[in-house]
């Protein structure tokens, strides 16, 4: 039974570290392809959205990746020696550890 526990921890931060990895990934493409473009768009003469508008829509998108780009950073050194007496809630503790650097989503 204990082998079945372990490899089932193991089962779950990997489904935690692809997930976190597709999120940053998807962060990164919204950013790369409509954030970014749209900003610099709306210095021209005819924007498509004003940059209030903007951030209305995307918020802070940029801090949210930030995080969670530090958050899959840590994830994937410490799934890189994984054993089974790991854990990973200390990581995500760590990264919202003092009210300043969280961010709003």
């Amino acid at each position: 039974m204990l082998i079945f526990a372990s490899e089932t921890r193991t089962s779950i931060v990997r489904e935690i570290l692809d997930t976190e990895a597709s999120y940053v990934k998807g962060l990164a493409f919204v950013i790369e392809y409509f954030v970014g473009p749209l900003r610099l768009l709306s210095d021209t003469d005819e924007p498509v959205l004003t940059k209030e508008e903007i951030d209305e829509l995307f918020g802070n998108v940029e801090e949210i990746r930030e995080k969670n780009s530090t958050l899959l950073k840590r994830l994937e050194e410490r799934i890189a020696a994984w054993h089974a007496d790991q854990s990973v809630g200390d990581i995500f503790v760590q990264l919202v550890g003092n009210s300043s650097d969280r961010v709003l989503v």
